[in-house]
């Protein structure tokens, strides 16, 4: 796990949170393009870091050992 990765799964914490309401957090880190921003949530996801679920047309991304 990455600095990166961890300063997302921080952010995110035990909450259920848009990328918008993430990036929030973390204002003050290396994310300020969205694309760039966007692959590191897509790299949580992928190694077993985040969840994405959809609510009104919106992402939504909460921690996977958080989910019971």
């Amino acid at each position: 796990m990455t600095e990166d990765d961890w300063v997302i799964l921080n952010a995110v914490n035990k909450e259920v949170l848009t990328e918008e309401e993430i990036l929030k957090k973390v204002h003050n880190h290396r994310f300020e393009e969205p694309t760039v921003f966007a692959e590191y949530l897509d790299r949580c996801i992928r190694k077993g870091y985040l969840n994405r679920q959809w609510k009104n047309g919106k992402a939504h991304y909460f921690r996977v050992n958080q989910i019971k």
